[in-house]
């Protein structure tokens, strides 16, 4: 192969890897996350955090109960948590329905017409159409959908670009808030 055409490739290489539409959850935000005091609550407990159970299936639950399924399941497979986290949430590990248990997780498939507008438009094209600017880095979303599945979709792709999410239970609001 001539240098060219090598500079070509190694070009629509990293053109490819730069358009990667899969989970892109910072190590920043995982570090911060990861810290949990044993025996009390994280006080990231309600961020919303989506995972893979494979086979198109997601399951959005808390940092609690990942922290569960981590002492129960995967201390001895992970250096610690934050790197558990890590996998997990940028979906290297698919957890199943067995791990999750009987606890508080949502289970859903991916809405189709959702996942080709995120495909179409990337996650600002979802940010345009399903959110409200509260702020230079902060939305709410918009709440009225046709299902659990088309809510969920929004905001299992937001979160996979490095969004966090929580609901506020007294109004009824999700707000979104860019992570650095």
């Amino acid at each position: 192969m001539n240098k060219i055409g090598y500079l070509l490739f190694c070009l629509a290489l990293i053109i490819l890897s730069c358009n990667s539409k899969g989970p892109n959850i910072s190590g920043k935000t995982i570090k911060s996350i990861s810290k949990i005091s044993p025996g009390l609550p994280s006080m990231y407990s309600q961020l919303f955090m989506f995972v893979s159970l494979g086979n198109d299936e997601i399951g959005c639950t808390d940092l609690n109960i990942l922290n569960e399924v981590y002492s129960k399941y995967y201390l001895n497979r992970y250096k610690d948590f934050e790197m558990f986290l890590s996998d997990v949430l940028n979906q290297k590990r698919n957890l199943s329905h067995q791990e999750l248990g009987n606890r508080n997780v949502s289970y859903f498939t991916l809405n189709k017409a959702i996942s080709e507008k995120y495909r179409d438009h990337s996650v600002v094209g979802l940010i345009n159409e399903y959110c409200i600017k509260k702020s230079e880095t902060a939305w709410s979303i918009k709440t009225a959908y046709k299902g659990k599945s088309y809510l969920y979709s929004v905001l299992y792709f937001l979160f996979i670009n490095n969004y966090s999410i929580v609901i506020n239970d007294h109004i009824g609001e999700y707000s979104i808030v860019k992570n650095s």
